[in-house]
């Protein structure tokens, strides 16, 4: 720059130059050990898109996929990738952690989950993916599945496999239909007692008694909460009360009185 060829050691620029410096140590995405006006710039102050990408050699956009979402950037921000800059010091524990993601495959293995039941411990919130964006397949923390993993085994006791009255926290929710995150809150604050089987790794372990999540259910308009067994015979009973309602119907008896004259 002509600045710092002519006036570099000019006192009576000292001022100006800061000035120059310090904006252009705002807005350009310079590495650590550039010099500007006789300053070294220590480490980084700031991150284009583009620098980011060729540091973590990270994919522009994934790292804008993130980055927008943790608010660096607008979601209707269009500039180019060397011109969408951001704080370096700010963002840079998401750039280091981007790497360590990983798919839903491996999230499910180290958790020991069936794809059912992480995609049901995410609808509950109970594991939140490090970016909401579905299409990025590695979005997942393994800190957050071993943690909640821990939390539970602190809670539970060893059943038998063959134990009657046990069943998985995902199948206790679609039997009676109370949430998982309801499940999993009334264990954590000792409503319900949690059991796990010996034989079987991590989270599809955990089982609980189904008499005892039936006590979780909404009361209906009688004021009575649903049993298990009532859970149970549900949809048992469905189909028979349809019939008989549809029997009622009057067109369903003109059309059975009508098939009776003709025989």
């Amino acid at each position: 720059m002509a600045l710092g060829d002519f006036y570099r050691d000019d006192e009576s620029f000292d001022g100006f130059r800061d000035i120059v410096r310090d904006h252009v140590l705002k807005i350009w995405p310079l590495p650590a050990g550039e010099e500007i006006f006789g300053y070294t710039l220590p480490e980084r102050r700031v991150h284009s898109l583009k620098t980011a990408s060729k540091e973590t050699g990270i994919g522009t956009p994934l790292l804008n996929n993130f980055l927008t979402e943790a608010g660096a950037f607008a979601p209707d921000d269009a500039r180019t990738e060397a011109r969408k800059t951001f704080d370096a010091k700010t963002y840079q524990a998401l750039l280091d952690e981007i790497p360590t993601l990983v798919a839903p495959g491996i999230m499910r293995k180290v958790i020991g989950a069936t794809l059912a039941e992480l995609k049901a411990l995410e609808a509950e919130g109970v594991l939140v993916p490090r970016i909401k964006v579905a299409k990025i397949k590695s979005r997942w923390r393994i800190s957050d599945g071993l943690s909640l993993l821990e939390s539970l085994e602190k809670l539970a006791v060893q059943v038998d496999g063959d134990a009657p009255g046990w069943e998985t926290i995902l199948l206790a929710q679609r039997r009676l239909g109370v949430s998982v995150g309801s499940i999993i809150g009334a264990i954590k604050d000792g409503t319900l007692r949690l059991g796990k089987r010996a034989d079987v790794f991590g989270y599809h372990g955990f089982v609980v008694q189904i008499t005892e999540v039936a006590q979780l259910r909404e009361p209906t308009q009688s004021g009575v909460a649903p049993t298990a067994r009532e859970g149970e015979s549900k949809a048992s009973r469905t189909k028979p009360a349809l019939a008989v309602r549809l029997a009622r119907q009057p067109t369903i008896r003109r059309a059975n009185t009508s098939m009776t004259k003709a025989t």
